[in-house]
């Protein structure tokens, strides 16, 4: 068998619902390449992930990792550890590769020896009608982890970074690895998260260069839950907490919140009550994190 050159790394907790699909797609990928090994990472799940993953692994260059402590962070570490592959590739467990994705990276990469961070295209795959304020915010990059249809092949800011398809060359990871404190997605009242757009701006920072591949190209699974309002609002009220956790916003913009809270407020009601629906939710969105962000400080602050 011949070295191994990518590993595959997916992190599930849960995933018993979305597993199913990717692991078809995963299958030929599987049997086409020698050289690429997956490495799944069981992330305390109380469904049957642990067998769907035991299924896939028959007969396949498979390992399974145990990681008991809930969040995302602490399972990806635990892949990284066991992985032997010159090029991390990272997946969610509910993402669906489309032809020539891995061959993508593997281009990539080879042509890009300077960088260090490969970033994938991801669209929506809806399984229910999705209404067009959705989709808007889908292709401007504003929800349901999705990149914007207007981002094109070249170097890009490491905000960018979507966790649900990216890719990390092993010798600019080095002894880097996803922050276990304050970006750690898990389970809780206030979960944050944001732990692979934090990797990406430590392995930016580091010179490490961040480069996005629209040919590596994955769609997400969007359960009919995920696609209401109230879902998107918590969702990004998650990711305000992660971002104010990063602390890539100044001080003077966050002196502002007081004054940017309201004023989205209103124009997002506006958009909502007056047909404008585009309007009203990229600005329900703005607003979602804005109070994120406030909601962290007031509790760091009263620590």
């Amino acid at each position: 068998m011949a070295g191994t050159a990518v590993s595959i790394i997916i992190a599930s907790k849960d995933g018993e619902d979305t597993l199913g699909p990717v692991f078809a797609i995963l299958e030929p990928i599987a049997a086409a390449h020698d050289d690429v090994e997956f490495v799944l990472a069981d992330n305390a799940s109380t469904d049957s992930t642990s067998e769907m993953f035991n299924a896939f692994a028959q007969g396949r260059n498979v390992s399974i990792v145990h990681e008991a402590r809930p969040g995302k962070s602490f399972a990806l570490n635990t892949a990284i550890e066991q992985a032997r592959g010159d090029l991390l590739v990272f997946i969610d467990d509910d993402i669906l590769p489309a032809d020539g994705w891995l061959d993508a990276y593997r281009k990539a990469a080879r042509d890009n020896p300077d960088t260090g961070a490969f970033l994938g295209q991801i669209r929506p795959e809806f399984l229910a009608h999705a209404p067009d304020w959705l989709i808007h915010l889908t292709n401007i990059g504003k929800c349901c982890g999705c990149t914007p249809l207007s981002l094109e092949e070249g170097p890009c800011p490491p905000r960018f970074a979507k966790g649900g398809n990216w890719a990390i060359r092993r010798s600019a990871l080095d002894d880097l690895r996803f922050d276990e404190d304050r970006t750690n997605l898990k389970a809780g009242a206030k979960p944050t998260g944001g732990q692979d757009t934090e990797m990406a701006h430590r392995l930016h920072r580091k010179g490490a260069g961040v480069r996005f591949i629209p040919n590596a190209l994955v769609r997400h699974q969007i359960q009919p839950h995920e696609m209401t309002r109230e879902f998107i609002f918590r969702r990004y009220q998650r990711l305000g907490r992660g971002a104010a956790a990063q602390g890539n916003r100044g001080r003077l913009r966050n002196m502002l919140l007081p004054i940017e809270i309201p004023v989205l407020a209103a124009i997002s009601a506006f958009g909502w009550l007056f047909g404008a629906r585009r309007i009203g939710a990229v600005n329900m969105t703005r607003l979602a994190a804005c109070l994120g962000r406030a909601e962290h400080m007031l509790k760091r602050g009263a620590r």
